[in-house]
């Protein structure tokens, strides 16, 4: 007979996980809400270019027409397009990318516990390390075409491991429509999702068999196996048509990567947002790394003939992917972190569902729980609230320039207004494009802003903007240590009168304060000081005479 106080007493350990998950998840969700702006490095940018693009397609007398053009030709990048603009319409520009944020967590935490569930149905799929699988670089900077993607694609993958014995034509067209989808997100997110597919495909067909023994490997039929590889290559052909058609005209464009660096680096910053134990997550991520090395021995071996141990394969190569590769490709930089995250996502997601290890369920959770409350204070205090008052103070510089005005912004180092407002180790600069905060909110037209000079985003420019002026403009973003030179060809050459110029930066550091001076001297000589701040240090605004 059955204990009763021993089995409440199983019940409530066994639903701790779940308890501190969701209520991690309540302070993701909450956590860019706590702030009046919550800025990330290139967020700005997607939520502009996104406006852009609506801009385009319902007025064609837009401010924005004669600079701007939607591209013709396929590309990736489309995710933030479509999202920023629905989040406009229900929240408004000023807290678009704060809702952009919640959604991305709460979207990543469904898909991420329905792809474990797929793995193994009888788990209770709900636990921290889902939090933590979300806490990454890629949120903080604002790359939000690829967390959108890498957020989605758990939950095309685990729609196929559920129906793998099962696929169908109108269940290959849903998941050939889910490879798309995640293409126009991100390219990479894509191949994420027909790689774990792929390996999880050729793992049933293989390897499964070969693990069963006696009559189950017998009922296995080569002809079915074969059959479901064909479904998934059915799925696979009009996403792969597409991604070959903007590869090729791309081209690869690759920089080498150093397997010894890689691995001396390895995940390369992944989970950080500021610089320091808590920031970078240094105590977690490697316990989670232990957790999915001893997830994959540790398989009983009836699990590895199951679709885990395909995933487990999966994560094991983009490893090998991770430190043997180059470091971009395509037109995709920072691809090393990007592949590591893909080696937790795949490698934790198949531990959770490994059976030896579910006696250390709820104390990894307690512990997983513990690390990433103490991040998330982290990040309120220093990405969320510091940022926030500098944010003000730029917005505040530009907020007298009239619609539909055109500018272009001088960076320069901004480290003492990063001191000067508390949040000197952050690892992205989230005043990169607060410029085009700006330029979203007022509908100004942002001449510097990046995506539209990259070719690789849905806006491009037109004609009038000279194909030898592009390069010059986007590098105004502090790629050069000559500025004025840059800055004075621009002026000289640029078709479309720029009105305005914001130069951002307080007093740089010695090896740009020369570049710094020339610049403003140049500004003051030719243009006039636009509603000076004496309290604002760090943003100067110039007009047209």
């Amino acid at each position: 007979m059955h204990d009763p106080v021993r089995l409440s007493r199983a019940r409530f350990w066994n639903a701790v996980p779940a308890a501190l998950a969701f209520a991690l998840l309540v302070a993701q969700a909450a956590l860019p809400w706590t702030a009046k702006h919550f800025v990330t490095q290139d967020g700005p940018s997607h939520l502009y270019n996104a406006l852009v693009v609506k801009d385009l397609v319902l007025d064609s007398h837009s401010a924005y027409a004669p600079v701007y053009a939607i591209q013709r030709k396929f590309v990736s990048n489309w995710g933030t397009v479509v999202v920023f603009n629905g989040l406009v319409f229900l929240f408004g520009v000023q807290h678009a990318e704060q809702a952009m944020v919640t959604l991305c967590v709460v979207l990543g935490f469904v898909s991420l516990a329905y792809f474990i569930r797929s793995l193994e149905p009888r788990v209770n799929p709900w636990s921290p390390i889902l939090n933590f699988l979300l806490c990454t670089q890629f949120l903080w900077n604002g790359f939000y075409n690829f967390y959108l993607g890498m957020a989605v694609f758990p939950l095309v993958a685990g729609y196929y491991v559920r129906r793998i014995e099962e696929m169908s034509l109108p269940r290959t067209a849903a998941l050939a429509s889910g490879l798309l989808a995640l293409f126009l997100m991100h390219a990479l997110a894509m191949a994420f999702a027909f790689l774990t597919m792929a390996v999880v495909c050729l793992w049933n067909v293989v390897a499964g068999p070969l693990l069963l023994s006696g009559p189950k490997r017998d009922t296995i039929a080569v002809r079915a196996a074969l059959r479901n590889v064909g479904w998934l290559l059915l799925a696979v052909v009009p996403a792969a048509i597409v991604a070959a058609t903007v590869m090729g005209a791309t081209g690869f464009r690759g920089v080498s990567g150093d397997f010894v660096s890689s691995w001396n680096n390895f995940p390369f910053h992944l989970f950080a947002s500021s610089v320091g134990r808590t920031g970078e997550q240094l105590l977690l991520y490697p316990a989670m790394l232990f957790y999915m090395a001893v997830g994959a021995p540790a398989m009983r071996r009836s699990e590895t003939a199951t679709p885990r141990a395909g995933v487990f394969a999966a994560a094991g190569l983009v490893f090998i992917l991770c430190l043997a590769g180059p470091e971009s490709a395509f037109g995709a930089d920072a691809l090393k972190p990007r592949l590591a995250w893909g080696v937790f996502l795949l490698g934790c997601s198949a531990a959770s569902t490994v059976g030896r290890l579910r006696p250390l369920r709820t104390p990894v959770s307690v512990f997983v729980a513990c690390m990433v409350a103490g991040f998330l204070a982290t990040v309120q205090s220093r990405n969320a609230a510091s940022v926030s008052s500098a944010i003000d103070a730029y917005l505040a510089a530009m907020t007298n320039i009239p619609p539909g005005s055109t500018l272009v912004r001088v960076l320069f180092p901004t480290d003492r207004a990063r001191t000067r407002f508390g949040f000197p180790d952050v690892v992205f600069d989230p005043l990169y494009h607060a410029d085009a905060l700006m330029a979203a909110q007022s509908k100004l037209v942002d001449l510097s802003d990046y995506q539209a000079g990259r070719e690789l985003f849905p806006v491009h420019f037109t004609d009038r903007i000279p194909a030898d002026l592009r390069h010059p403009l986007w590098m105004l973003e502090g790629g050069p240590t000559d500025t004025t030179p840059l800055l004075r060809r621009v002026l000289n050459e640029c078709p479309i009168p720029i009105d305005y110029v914001v130069v951002v930066g307080d007093r740089p550091p010695a090896d740009r304060t020369a570049d710094f001076n020339a610049t403003v001297r140049e500004l003051d000589s030719r243009m006039d000081r636009f509603a000076a701040d004496p309290t604002n240090l760090f943003v100067k605004v110039y007009r047209r005479k």
